[in-house]
C-alpha cells in the first residue's frame, strides 16, 4: 500500500490477497499506517468482494421433489404409530416442493448440414406443481437430505392423485 504524490490513497487489489484472513491483516495494518479513510474503503472492498453462496437444487426429467406429510406418523387422535406400522404402509403423501421439466418430446426434424448450433430440447410438463399435495407410491421414493431437511425424490409415473388447492371467489 503506498501513498502517491498527489496524496490520493491507493487501494491494494484484494483479488491477489489471496484468503481473507491475509486480507484482513493488510487491513489492520492499513487502518495503523494510513488511519481510518483507508480501513473504510477496504471494507467496503471487501463487503463487496464476499458473497455469500446459495444452493439451488434442480429436479431433472420427469421427477419431482416432494416434502413428506409428518402427520402421517400419528393417528387423527393423535397417537403416533410405532415404525412397523409405517413401514407396511404403501401409499405416502407430501406437498410438492419442486418439479422437473417433464417429459423430453424427441424432435423428429432432420438435421439440416447449413444450421449451427445446439436445439433447444422440449419437454412435456407434468401434472404436478409446486404447492400440490401428492399422493404416491412408498416404494418409488427416494429420501434424500438437502440443507438439513428431509425430502422424497418421486417419479411422476408414481404419483396416485394429487389434491391440488385452488381459491375461488363466491357468488353470494
Amino acid at each position: 500500500m503506498s501513498v502517491s504524490a498527489n496524496s490520493e490513497l491507493s487501494v491494494p487489489n484484494l483479488e491477489s490477497l489471496g484468503t481473507e484472513r491475509k486480507a484482513v491483516g493488510e487491513i489492520l495494518d492499513a487502518q495503523s499506517s494510513y488511519g481510518d479513510e483507508l480501513y473504510g474503503r477496504c471494507l467496503n472492498i471487501i463487503r463487496i468482494k464476499t458473497m455469500k453462496t446459495k444452493k439451488n437444487l434442480i429436479i431433472v426429467g420427469d421427477r419431482v421433489l416432494i416434502d413428506p406429510d409428518e402427520r402421517m406418523d400419528k393417528t387423527p387422535s393423535g397417537l403416533y404409530l410405532p415404525p412397523t406400522v409405517k413401514e407396511k404402509e404403501k401409499i405416502m403423501g407430501g406437498h410438492v416442493a419442486k418439479t422437473g421439466p417433464g417429459y423430453p418430446i424427441p424432435d423428429s426434424t432432420p438435421d439440416e448440414s447449413w444450421t449451427t448450433g445446439r436445439k433447444e430440447v422440449k419437454y412435456l410438463p407434468l401434472q404436478a406443481a409446486e404447492g400440490d399435495y401428492a399422493i404416491f407410491l412408498k416404494d418409488a421414493a427416494m429420501e434424500i437430505e438437502f440443507e438439513e431437511r428431509k425430502y422424497l425424490i418421486v417419479p411422476h409415473s408414481a404419483i396416485l392423485a394429487i389434491v391440488r388447492t385452488e381459491l375461488s371467489e363466491e357468488n353470494e
